[in-house]
């Protein structure tokens, strides 16, 4: 290890290029700063499962989050952020909804949920309360700045090369509003941003994938 590296502890934790400065009235639970331990060893995932706690190396390579379909990428990225910074609500139901596909049970038994909990604190409590009572989140609308940081990030890692190419993240160019919808017919909105027009590869008026419990619209 570098001279210069700061040593990585609970209370010391280096933070990955992507995740911002985090708010020091935003009380970080031991499993919250070990999900940031864990992440800034894992540039490929954008989240990891770890409803054990400190688990073994194989068990959280093999239960890392690694989303497919870039604008929703993008958006995971943003909401992540918006939920590590500030504990917004709004922001983890979106996180819940994307990482709940990787594990069945009911709500109380759901480790995703049981997870966030511990590393959220009152927010993820709060979460818990909103998903019994079917009671879902505003729409959220995810900034250029926050795309902007989000491409800036994936371009310095080996994920969506093939989208990202020679584009230049400062010049943005012209947008396509993005629409992520989910719930158990695909049709709650979820997510809004005006996604670099540039950066969507398939050109068609409406475009829906289904991934991990959402749908991604593109609207011209």
């Amino acid at each position: 290890m570098p001279q210069n590296t700061p040593k990585r502890t609970f209370s010391n934790p280096i933070i990955r290029a992507d995740i911002p400065p985090l708010k020091p009235e935003f009380r970080k639970s031991r499993d919250f700063l070990n999900q940031l331990l864990v992440l800034n060893d894992q540039f490929e995932n954008n989240y990891v499962i770890l409803p054990d706690g400190i688990p073994q190396n194989v068990f959280f390579r093999s239960n890392g989050i690694s989303l497919t379909e870039f604008p929703a990428a993008v958006a995971f990225i943003a909401m992540r952020n918006r939920a590590m910074q500030y504990g917004d609500v709004d922001s983890l139901f979106y996180m819940y909804m994307v990482l709940k596909k990787y594990h069945d049970g009911t709500v109380m038994s759901n480790p995703v949920v049981e997870q966030l909990k511990k590393e959220f604190g009152e927010a993820g409590r709060e979460l818990e309360e909103r998903i019994l009572k079917d009671s879902w989140p505003k729409v959220q609308e995810v900034t250029k700045e926050e795309i902007v940081h989000a491409i800036k990030w994936l371009k310095t890692t080996d994920r969506f090369t093939e989208e990202l190419g020679e584009y230049n993240p400062d010049r943005f160019g012209e947008t396509t509003l993005v629409n992520l919808e989910g719930g158990s017919d695909y049709r709650r909105p979820v997510i809004s941003m005006n996604f670099p027009k540039q950066l969507l590869r398939i050109p068609l008026i409406c475009l829906q994938l289904k991934l991990f419990n959402t749908v991604f619209s593109q609207n011209s």
